[in-house]
């Protein structure tokens, strides 16, 4: 219900009838002087008509006039022009009893595409209720019942268009909006609302008014609902610039006031989910959203929201499940299609997170969430070019949008652009400062820098603003171990493999922790269940390699090692590992190979430095042996003197 829903008509047509020829309200005349100095719009209308509106006679013939007469009244009032660019057959849905019905089975089967709005006539009896139209101001759909009067069909469709520009039912006798009976002219304050509106847009996942207006409209509702005339569809329409503005307490007050008369209103109870939803309070939220499925099971926007707070709750598959209904009630849902793709994402199903993205920008080609949501997807398939491009396509569309940053700042983390990753994180948080991803992010590069307390900061940061947080839980216990705060490590890693169970890496880090705390056993016990949980995680396989050498297993060492280099022939890690060990093997050129890999990595690395310089030693090439023992001793290593020395008289001979 509400102004997108709720519109009473003429309860007897002759009566109305009778009012048309009499009724002379009159605007003042700036109104009319303002849309002849105002550009004409064109609104691009598709109209659809079911089989029942077909039974009349020469219908083609009075819908052109119908829309055509309403069409002129606001191009004489407001500038705008409706001009009908498709026809469509609907077949409606015989068993409905109400205009919400209809309106709602319209949306399900005829799709707007190229139009701006899409106009549906039905012929269908349904019931006695009064209500001959419907229109949704965030929807872009409106309904018309035929009647037996042309006329009084255009001033009803004309009535509902309206709607489409902000205007509520009214007690207001003569106007085109009065809710009883029917009238021929535009109010003032219908038509400063019209006016405000004029230029709305016609995109249903972005607000129809630009933020600019958003307060002058509500002074308008504020000042009409001081009038006491009853009007209800003031709280619906205020609830929703509310909600909008998201000064959520104002929005659950006109909702609450609005039920007190009409406590089955599906409109209503949805808004109240919404601004419960967005305060947080979910379980609330869900229970006003399985209030309206009770009256009206085929609304797309509630299995929508449903799916929003469910998400929320962590219930992923219970929220797939919602948007795919969304989906199978409008097939246009481009922000169902987006935000399931985030669903997939959450969940580590990169493919159908990149294969949903793409059904919401088909859609929407400037759709920046969804493509937020693919630069994700293409990440963590390391398809860094990808990712990047569609990172900065989202910006393009919406430069507000604080996630394309920080993709974009993992991009440049993966290259090792630290310095590029860090501006792009930092500016994601300056966008959105309560952003956990961006500030766990913030901490990898940190932690890989070497900067452990900002590292840690970052960590906190994040389990500051999203508790569950098991890879920041996970990641803080890898800083705090390289910090030498082995207790909190573990403290941390544990909290992160409580929250998230089967979470591989985690079980690594506190692997590494309780390595850390000399507890070998308990270490090689996490090693062996993350590469159980994760065949694919070379960090377990280097954690049990290291273990096995600690034994003097070389073997098993170098197996572990080995499967590690197989799964990331890359990873600093496992060559450091590998070269530590063909070291104590005396493989020297392995060995030298390896740590030369480790430097070409990070050149800073002192240790592989100074293992070089004995590498070369041994090898009989003092002159690279002494430039890398001098090295490791700029990096900060602290060589062996007696070394130090022996290799200075090589050199001298």
């Amino acid at each position: 219900m509400g102004p997108s829903v709720r519109h009473h008509f003429s309860r007897i047509v002759r009566s109305a009838l009778l009012k048309i020829l009499f009724a002379s309200f009159l605007l003042p005349v700036f109104f009319n002087s303002l849309s002849a100095q105002t550009p004409s719009r064109t609104i691009n209308i598709k109209v659809a008509f079911d089989e029942e509106f077909q039974f009349y006679s020469k219908w083609r013939a009075i819908l052109k006039r119908v829309i055509s007469s309403s069409s002129r009244k606001f191009e004489k009032h407001f500038g705008i022009k409706f001009n009908v660019t498709d026809y469509e057959n609907w077949e409606s849905d015989d068993s409905l009893k109400s205009v919400y019905g209809l309106i709602n089975d319209l949306r399900k089967k005829v799709l707007p595409k190229d139009c701006d709005i899409v106009v549906g006539f039905s012929g269908q009896w349904t019931r006695r209720d009064d209500i001959s139209g419907a229109a949704i101001y965030l929807r872009n759909y409106a309904v018309v019942k035929r009647m037996s009067s042309e006329k009084v069909m255009s001033l009803v469709l004309t009535h509902e268009l309206c709607h489409l520009f902000g205007a509520i039912d009214l007690n207001e006798k003569g106007s085109i909006m009065d809710m009883k009976i029917v009238g021929r002219d535009f109010d003032a304050f219908t038509t400063r609302l019209v006016l405000l509106n004029r230029n709305r847009n016609f995109i249903p996942h972005i607000f129809p008014l630009e933020r600019d207006k958003w307060d002058k409209v509500i002074t308008l509702y504020k000042e009409r609902k001081r009038l006491e005339r009853k009007e209800v569809d003031l709280n619906v329409m205020l609830a929703t610039f509310y909600i909008e503005k998201k000064e959520y307490d104002p929005a659950i007050a006109e909702c609450l006031e609005f039920l007190e008369s009409y406590p089955n209103s599906t409109e209503i109870h949805n808004l109240l989910g919404i601004a419960f939803r967005r305060k947080g309070e979910l379980e609330r939220a869900l229970e006003e959203y399985r209030k309206v499925l009770s009256l009206q099971p085929a609304i797309p926007e509630i299995r929508f929201n449903m799916g929003i707070a469910l998400t929320k709750l962590g219930r992923l598959e219970e929220a797939i499940i919602e948007y795919k209904r969304a989906i199978e009630l409008k097939a246009d849902y481009a922000k169902a299609f987006s935000n399931l793709a985030a669903v997939y994402l959450d969940l580590d199903k990169p493919d159908l997170a990149i294969q949903f993205t793409r059904k919401a920008i088909a859609i929407y080609p400037r759709m920046p969430k969804a493509l937020s949501t693919m630069g994700e997807a293409f990440l963590l398939k390391n398809d860094l070019d990808r990712a990047e491009s569609v990172s900065i396509r989202a910006l393009q569309f919406a430069p507000s949008l604080s996630v394309p940053h920080n993709n974009l700042g993992s991009v440049y983390l993966h290259r090792n652009d630290m310095d590029r990753a860090i501006a792009e994180y930092q500016t994601a948080l300056a966008k959105n400062p309560q952003f956990p991803k961006a500030y766990h992010n913030l901490g990898r590069v940190y932690l890989l820098k070497g900067s452990t307390d900002l590292a840690i900061a970052a960590f906190i940061k994040a389990i500051d603003l999203k508790p569950d947080y098991s890879k920041a839980y996970s990641n803080l216990g890898s800083a705090y171990l390289q910090k030498g705060k082995v207790e909190e490590a573990v403290d941390a890693c544990q909290k992160a493999v409580e929250l998230k169970q089967d979470y591989a890496l985690a079980y690594s880090n506190l692997g590494y922790a309780f390595l850390g705390k000399g507890m070998y056993e308990e270490a090689k016990s996490s090693a062996a269940r993350a590469a159980e949980l994760d065949p694919g995680l070379p960090e377990a396989y280097n954690l049990l390699g290291f273990l096995h050498e600690r034994e003097e297993q070389f073997g098993e060492a170098y197996t572990e090692y080995k499967k590690a280099f197989e799964l990331d022939p890359e990873d600093i890690k496992t060559h450091l590992n590998l070269a530590n060990l063909y070291f104590k093997k005396t493989q020297l050129e392995k060995s030298a190979y390896h740590y030369k890999k480790v430097l070409d990595q990070n050149p800073q690395f002192a240790s592989a430095h100074n293992n070089l310089a004995l590498i070369f030693f041994y090898q009989k090439d003092y002159p690279r042996a002494w430039a890398h023992l001098k090295t490791a001793e700029r990096l900060g290593a602290q060589v062996h003197p007696g070394f130090k020395e022996e290799l200075k008289k090589k050199l001298i001979r």
